[in-house]
């Protein structure tokens, strides 16, 4: 049992449970498949040269620590202990950073709590095996759940009592660790110990460069094969491509923001593509400073997009629908699904106008599943609510209800707007399925 320490363990006790019920012939059958694609995935060219890439990060990170006499053969464990957590896990979640080059911060805290947490406090001082052999599952399990929770927005408040459960189960065990850690302050002061509590700090610090370098890379790469397609002339092209990557630089979110909005059209000239940035910067420059807009003519885009973030719905860019011809502006969420049906209902938020002024705004209710529907039709009434709060600064809830509940169209005149309920049936739908939108524009 000196081999290894109690967590070592329960890790490799639990591992061989895991092997030992999916390999039973039923399950295997059922999983070989699947695990075999995964397999066949990782072969990739893009992702075999990712994987050496770091590797090779790595190993310089690792040689640079060593010349200067913060690294030797004794930390190799705690090494690959974070090699094969932070780095692999950092590394798969690159796409996820690109989107929103934000959570690039969510990384930098996630590494230096997984560092701190599980490569030395957790792991210089160890528990019981039985009491090892409960924890591990239990933490991994509600982590699973975390992480699961977190992808949907319908599940913000289990994922909210989920984080409280995962950081009082941490916080007993980290106090757990701290008691032991007080008596046995001495181990804290050999220059080994110090090493293996100050390393994965340091490899989590020198690692971020090179997952922004990745993030950079792969918003590049997506967006130079967007051009391929939405360019057919070679030279117009490779223009569009020096220009962007003058232009943009590490800007990725606002890369991948132009190049969406030339996908939307064929740009055939040089002018064309000198066209599409004059105009890409006009509309950061409004944004920057937006026209004041009142009723009736519509809304400010900027406002507008904010108007249901209570309600957990959040709009795209506020952009020209053809970039060329930027008379129509447009912008929406994506589908929001919710209930607890086999096909779950969705909600989506939509804005239309112009340049300046978003000129209606319009909830559409998918109820894919008709037995939840009265759930369905209570999440639109609560969003028309928000709605009309935000954008009219009016309380018409006994009004859109009304409608919104038994389903039905209706029209709502105001002084200056106009809110119109409407609905939509499916009849090739195999459950009967239909769709309710709730319109607010001005008159």
């Amino acid at each position: 049992m000196d081999i290894l320490s109690s967590r070592e363990w329960a890790i490799l006790i639990w591992v061989l449970i895991a092997i030992g019920y999916i390999t039973q012939p039923p399950r295997w059958r059922t999983l070989k498949e699947p695990l075999l694609g995964v397999l066949r995935a990782l072969r990739s060219r893009h992702l075999v040269s990712a994987i050496t890439l770091m590797a090779m990060y790595v190993a310089v990170m690792i040689y640079l620590l060593s010349r200067l006499g913060l690294w030797d053969l004794g930390l190799l464990k705690g090494s690959l202990i974070w090699f094969l957590s932070v780095a692999v896990f950092s590394l798969f979640q690159v796409n996820r950073f690109s989107e929103s080059p934000s959570k690039l911060k969510d990384l930098m805290a996630d590494s230096f709590k997984l560092a701190v947490v599980i490569e030395y406090l957790v792991g210089a001082y160890t528990f019981h095996l039985s009491v090892e052999l409960f924890l591990l599952p239990m933490v991994v399990f509600l982590s699973t759940l975390v992480a699961f929770s977190e992808s949907k927005p319908e599940y913000e408040a289990a994922h909210k009592f989920l984080n409280v459960v995962l950081a009082i189960v941490v916080i007993a065990i980290l106090g757990a660790v701290m008691y032991l850690f007080a008596n046995d302050f001495q181990k804290l002061a050999n220059r080994q110990a110090m090493l293996d509590f100050v390393l994965p700090l340091m490899l989590s610090a020198l690692y971020i460069p090179f997952i922004a370098f990745m993030t950079v890379y792969s918003t590049y790469q997506t967006v130079l094969m967007r051009l391929q397609y939405s360019i057919k002339k070679r030279h117009v092209e490779l223009y569009s491509r020096f220009v962007a990557m003058a232009i943009f630089n590490v800007r990725i979110e606002l890369l991948r923001r132009w190049s969406t909005n030339v996908s939307k059209c064929r740009l055939q000239t040089i002018r064309e593509v000198n066209y599409s940035f004059r105009l890409f910067f006009q509309t950061l420059a409004r944004e920057r400073s937006p026209d004041t807009v009142f009723l009736p003519e519509g809304w400010s885009p900027g406002q507008a997009r904010k108007f249901l973030l209570s309600e957990g719905v959040k709009t795209g860019y506020y952009d020209p629908i053809n970039p060329m011809e930027p008379s129509e502006w447009f912008s929406c969420s994506k589908l929001v699904e919710f209930g607890s049906g086999v096909f779950p209902n969705t909600i989506a938020y939509y804005l239309n106008g112009n340049e300046r002024a978003v000129i209606s705004l319009k909830l559409k209710l998918n109820v894919n599943d008709p037995e939840h529907a009265e759930e369905a039709h209570a999440k639109l009434l609560s969003s028309a609510d928000t709605l009309a709060r935000e954008s009219l600064g009016l309380d018409l809830r006994d009004m859109l209800s009304q409608a919104i509940i038994p389903g039905r169209a209706a029209t709502l005149d105001g002084p200056d707007f106009k809110i119109m309920v409407t609905k939509s049936e499916w009849p090739s739908h195999v459950s009967g399925g239909y769709d309710l939108g709730v319109e607010v524009s001005g008159i």
